[in-house]
């Protein structure tokens, strides 16, 4: 059973030393904060195409309201 949950946990050992310790640790959690801050970037550049393709819809569907607008 010891040797099913080292070797689950190996996974954590990111030097491959066979030794999961602080060194492990801190390089794993600045992987995961390079990995995040990634994503918001690409969140970011996503959200900002979606609000001017939002505009455009906005201004076309002002316009084509204004032409069929009973009179």
């Amino acid at each position: 059973m010891w040797d099913k949950i080292k070797k689950w946990l190996g996974f954590a050992d990111l030097n491959r030393d066979g030794k999961l310790n602080a060194e492990d640790l801190a390089l794993a959690q600045a992987l995961a904060e390079q990995k995040i801050k990634d994503a918001n970037e690409a969140i970011n550049e996503v959200a900002v195409k979606v609000d001017v393709a939002a505009d455009k819809v906005k201004k076309t569907a002002a316009r084509v309201k204004a032409k069929t607008k009973k009179k």
